[in-house]
């Protein structure tokens, strides 16, 4: 399947068009900054603000997620927002947690703590978030075990590899072009 999957990447970054490319490359860093810039006017530390975006992310729409993340932080429990009572408690227990209980805390499942990571870190992270956008651009239409995860994963990677660029940005190219 990681053939596949390889070939499918290839053939989905084919039919960028320079935007795309430009808008998928440029993604993971621009959100940093967003994120940078309302953690500071918030004042929460960056990581754990880029945290709470992540956890809130699942089914959302970025600008929807961020707003989202700032009412969290502004009304915990109170904020009228779409998440599950899990989510929130995870929000809640990342603004509590001592910077060494952050820095071992598990976040979320794969694609939530992949999307942390890239946030927090764009220019080094080697991780792939693949959400349901990734998943349809390989054919893929039902939900992911962790050892499928991987080999999706893995496939961003090889094909980021060959066009030398990270695998995250590979990611949001493609997402730019199957949205």
């Amino acid at each position: 399947m990681l053939e596949i999957y390889k070939e499918r990447l290839r053939e989905k970054f084919s039919q960028a068009t320079n935007n795309d490319i430009h808008y998928g490359m440029n993604w993971y860093k621009t959100a940093y900054f967003k994120c940078s810039k309302v953690s500071k006017v918030l004042n929460v530390p960056l990581d754990r603000f880029i945290a709470i975006v992540a956890v809130l992310s699942p089914q959302k729409r970025w600008e929807k997620n961020i707003c989202e993340a700032v009412q969290f932080v502004r009304k915990g429990h109170k904020a009228k927002i779409f998440a599950t009572r899990k989510q929130k408690d995870k929000c809640r227990d990342i603004l509590r947690a001592s910077d060494s209980e952050f820095k071992t805390m598990r976040i979320g499942g794969l694609k939530v703590t992949s999307f942390f990571k890239n946030m927090l870190k764009p220019l080094i992270s080697d991780t792939v978030t693949i959400d349901r956008h990734a998943m349809r651009s390989i054919g893929f239409d039902k939900s992911l075990t962790s050892k499928q995860y991987g080999i999706i994963e893995q496939a961003h990677r090889d094909v980021a590899r060959e066009f030398e660029i990270r695998p995250h940005e590979l990611q949001a190219v493609i997402w730019s072009v199957v949205r």
